[in-house]
């Protein structure tokens, strides 16, 4: 089967205060300002930026769709699972936050929650900075543009960054079902963003993308992990060239 990520994040604690998705900073405003610069005086204003833990979980999300999209040519397809020690509230509060960044609304997540798991999320911290974390995104997108906007971007800099990096991933999808009736080349490169000619006929990457190979994993016991790449359709004599 296909490849599989992998990626971790340390959440110390699902105590009320803990700011898994957000905290509050003191952030110095334009220390490079010559006004700044020549008295040695600096300024500084209350920010409320991403944690490390959210842009870990959307990072990840990102790339999975981004494998779907190349991979599947269609609706990302992949599922990406998030667990913690018991899988209650810290992993819930970051899925449910991912989904969020994706255009999912808080509402909709916790009914399907309620429905398929109706014990998770019981951490009331975690629950107000979930609310906290759809007003500031409701914030960004309804914005039109103009002084305003850029005050708010300003505001909340590191929430607009991983809305930036979600939207990467949507734009991808809907390039890809725009291109069915393109050929597999010019599939390949709308995907990459990448000249034909820096993926070689006969290179792995190119095969990989043209759906003709598959990654896979293979642990050699007490030493490490190898990434091979074996046809999709492949027989044992094949697979044993391949590994030897």
């Amino acid at each position: 089967h296909g490849k599989t990520s992998y990626a971790f994040t340390n959440c110390r604690s699902d105590s009320y205060t803990y700011p898994i998705l957000h905290e509050k900073k003191n952030v110095i405003k334009r220390p490079d300002k010559l006004e700044n610069v020549i008295t040695g005086k600096t300024c500084s204003e209350e920010q409320i930026i991403c944690s490390q833990h959210l842009e870990v979980s959307n990072s990840l999300f990102v790339d999975i769709r981004r494998q779907n999209n190349a991979q599947k040519g269609n609706e990302p397809v992949g599922n990406v699972l998030f667990f913690c020690v018991a899988g209650q509230n810290r992993s819930a509060a970051l899925a449910a936050a991912t989904l969020m960044l994706h255009g999912k609304s808080l509402e909709d997540i916790l009914k399907h929650c309620a429905r398929q798991r109706p014990f998770v999320l019981e951490n009331v911290g975690f629950q107000r900075q979930l609310v906290e974390l759809e007003a500031i995104v409701n914030k960004l997108k309804a914005g039109r543009g103009g002084a305003t906007q850029q005050l708010l971007r300003d505001q909340f800099s590191s929430h607009w960054d991983q809305l930036q990096h979600a939207r990467s991933a949507t734009e991808q999808s809907k390039r890809v079902r725009m291109m069915d009736n393109e050929s597999e080349d010019d599939k390949i490169v709308s995907i990459t963003g990448r000249p034909l000619s820096s993926l070689h006929h006969t290179t792995s990457e190119y095969e990989l993308l043209k759906g003709t190979k598959v990654e896979i994993e293979l642990l050699i016991p007490g030493l490490c992990y190898m990434e091979i790449r074996i046809p999709k359709e492949c027989t044992i004599p094949t697979l044993k060239k391949v590994l030897v």
